[in-house]
């Protein structure tokens, strides 16, 4: 092994290098990646995404200090899931912030259904319990994910209405929500 460009980290397998991205916060692993082109492919691959307090506090402090080239949340979260090479075995979203523009009802459903294309088997959705005038609805909400095994709501509205097709259900929990 030189001693240049090459460290014990990047000679790892990429199962490996997938294993340690998936236990770092989103916006660490996005950074680990961007940083270095042989954790690249392994980000791509990684099947964890945690969009949570954290993720939308580092944003926020970002966008103060004018480092956030004028991204929204959305077109963040969407440009993550659109560049997923492999399965997103979970994915968390908790609606704790005040994005600009606002989170819409089709965001939502976007990111339904790119989850049930990538497979998704966990899913958590909350809607707001940082700020209740977040809170998102789930009524109308129509999706068909194969391999979703667990699925939560929490503090979302209207959950009584939407249909999901989900053979491998498992676990369905719906805590706060109307």
């Amino acid at each position: 092994m030189s001693s240049r460009g090459k460290t014990v980290a990047s000679e790892l397998p990429g199962e490996v290098k997938e294993m340690i991205l998936e236990r770092m916060p989103t916006r660490d692993a996005a950074r680990c990646a961007l940083l270095s082109t042989q954790w690249r492919d392994a980000w791509y691959r990684q099947g964890r995404l945690v969009f949570d307090r954290d993720f939308f506090r580092s944003l926020e402090n970002m966008s103060k200090a004018g480092n956030d080239d004028g991204l929204s949340v959305v077109s963040i979260i969407n440009q993550i899931l659109m560049l997923r090479a492999g399965l997103v075995k979970k994915f968390t979203f908790y609606n704790c912030f005040s994005s600009n523009p606002p989170l819409k009802q089709s965001d939502l459903d976007r990111w339904c259904l790119l989850l049930s294309r990538k497979g998704v088997e966990e899913l958590h959705l909350s809607g707001g319990f940082c700020i209740t005038k977040y809170k998102f609805s789930i009524k109308g909400l129509v999706f068909s994910m194969p391999k979703l095994e667990k699925l939560d709501f929490f503090l979302c509205f209207d959950t009584t209405k939407f249909v999901a097709s989900a053979p491998n259900l498992q676990s369905l929990s719906n805590v706060g929500s109307t």
